[in-house]
């Protein structure tokens, strides 16, 4: 039987498994227990390996039905189903593979008498499948880099959008205001800032600021149109990625595109029709608002080329 053996399992671990299949054969049938390390790590893949087919899709099975009482509300029980069979068959996998080995020698042996031919179709059928190593190695590399660069990407994109603006790089509106005017329309008024605060009101610290001056936002708030209504309203989004700083009042300028492209191609010597429109809004920090703001032409053929965002500090709690 050795040289049968021999002749099945190949190159791969040879001697421990011909010195574990000695040993068991010396006590007769039935499982024996020792400890196999490949199996413990690898669990059903092990088995796939081994071309021990039934015991990997085993695994799959017990794994299903592990998620079905973990979903069920019984996190516990579900672990216990999959982890005791996953200790059972490392303890008993040696033995397993033994007795799978041996019935396969004994098909074998059923319709082919000559040895020679016997052996030659038992290190066809044995051995192991080297394909396993590389495509479950190959998803758990992946796995890995996964697990590392995903939450890196996560924690990169959450780090830029709460970048807090320095106080240095904002453009404080001057007395006179520097905010683009905005013609009149139903339900939205031109805003003017306030007068610029006398050096008393002027804020104490720079962490906590105590005026309502009127602050340019527009290089961190983004400002984008999602479409028209049927009332001719167009729903603008409005996203405050600031941490510190509330939108208040917001400005856009929509540009008729059609007419535009009729100027470039030489049909129109008008210029393309712009028309400017701002709202009063309140938009906290790190927000996203939607406002819906008529217009006086139809937008389904225009376009946003611009927008404004002025906003205020917000008063930090002691």
């Amino acid at each position: 039987m050795q040289h049968l053996y021999e002749a099945f399992l190949g190159e791969k671990n040879r001697i421990y498994y011909l010195t574990k299949f000695e040993e068991f054969d010396k006590y007769g049938p039935g499982l024996k227990a020792s400890w196999n390390w490949p199996a413990f790590l690898c669990g059903g893949v092990w088995a796939l390996y081994r071309k021990m087919y039934g015991w990997f899709f085993a695994f799959w099975g017990v794994a299903a039905l592990s998620s079905l009482v973990e979903k069920g509300g019984s996190p516990g029980l579900g672990a216990v189903i999959f982890f005791a069979p996953w200790i059972a068959f490392t303890i008993y996998a040696d033995s397993l593979y033994r007795n799978s080995v041996r019935n396969k020698i004994a098909n074998a042996q059923a319709y082919v008498n000559d040895e020679l031919r016997l052996q030659e179709l038992l290190r066809h059928k044995g051995g192991v499948h080297t394909w396993v190593v590389w495509v479950f190695g190959s998803v758990l590399a992946i796995g890995i880099l996964a697990a590392i660069a995903i939450p890196a990407y996560v924690d990169h994109q959450k780090h830029a959008a709460s970048k807090v603006i320095p106080q240095s790089e904002l453009v404080i509106s001057p007395q006179s205001g520097n905010v683009p005017s905005a013609p009149a329309v139903a339900g939205l008024t031109p805003v003017t800032p306030p007068p610029r605060p006398s050096q008393e009101q002027q804020p104490t610290t720079q962490n906590v600021p105590t005026t309502a001056q009127l602050i340019d936002l527009t290089a961190a708030v983004a400002i984008s149109t999602k479409g028209l209504s049927a009332n001719g309203e167009i729903l603008v989004e409005i996203y405050n990625s600031t941490s510190s700083w509330e939108v208040k009042n917001i400005g856009i300028t929509l540009i008729n595109s059609q007419q535009h492209v009729d100027v470039l191609n030489g049909h129109s010597t008008a210029p393309a029709y712009t028309e400017n429109y701002s709202a009063d809004v309140s938009v906290p920090p790190k927000t996203i608002m939607s406002i819906n703001m008529p217009v006086k032409w139809n937008y389904q053929t225009g376009y946003l080329v611009q927008h404004r965002a002025y906003g205020i500090p917000v008063v930090l709690k002691e």
